[in-house]
């Protein structure tokens, strides 16, 4: 009878101990997947209203760059600086004047080049052939 309890009491610690995992892998999960703050989330004049810190209804290549201040890592902020700064120059196609709100939502839509980038840290497995 004691065998049997030691049994049942190992199983459910087993099992309590793998639902804390997984509940801690979905968490992290949830928060990989585009959680508060993630580049590229949320609402698109949200996001242009914050970072037009001198609210002319406009992004200077300055204001556009403090996206890259939220990035902890020293070497991947220069990274993404570097190409931030030739992709408001694509965005801004010469206009001095700064990128607009319609300028920001159409290039917000075709990310794709800054999500292979950036989005993610791993890389592929190499294909073998």
């Amino acid at each position: 009878m004691r065998k049997f309890l030691a049994g049942v009491m190992m199983f459910g610690a087993v099992l309590l101990i793998l639902s804390a995992a997984s509940a801690a892998q979905d968490e992290g999960a949830k928060k990989k997947k585009g959680g508060k703050g993630g580049f590229g989330q949320g609402d698109p004049e949200a996001v242009f209203k914050k970072l037009d810190s001198d609210n002319n209804g406009k992004l200077s290549k300055d204001e556009y760059l403090k996206q890259a201040d939220r990035v902890k890592d020293a070497a991947r902020a220069d990274k993404m600086r570097e190409f931030l700064g030739k992709a408001y120059d694509k965005i801004a196609d010469g206009a001095s004047e700064g990128i607009t709100l319609e300028q920001f939502k159409a290039a917000r839509k075709n990310r794709e080049g800054f999500q292979k980038r950036f989005g993610n840290k791993k890389k592929a497995p190499e294909k073998s052939t």
